[in-house]
């Protein structure tokens, strides 16, 4: 589990992730819908260039790691 703690343009920040690889793909918001790539991670964080809008995002929302194959991550609003 983990969330998401800042957002800046198209780069979102996400902290306590787990089973995340640097260049690994990952899908951002609730439904999956934003695609992005880990370009960094730092001290428990991860750092995703978002290749989509990220209007609809914010932060304090859920982080869920999926394993398989590559490591994806999902980053969903709270609820």
């Amino acid at each position: 589990m983990g969330k998401i703690v800042r957002i800046s343009g198209p780069v979102v920040i996400a902290e306590d992730v787990e089973d995340v690889k640097m260049y690994d793909v990952v899908r951002v918001g609730e439904l999956g819908l934003v695609g992005g790539e880990v370009i960094r991670l730092s001290s428990g964080r991860a750092t995703i260039q978002v290749y989509e809008d990220t209007s609809g995002i914010r932060p304090g929302g859920r982080a869920l790691s999926r394993p398989g194959g590559r490591s994806r991550l999902n980053l969903a609003q709270a609820s």
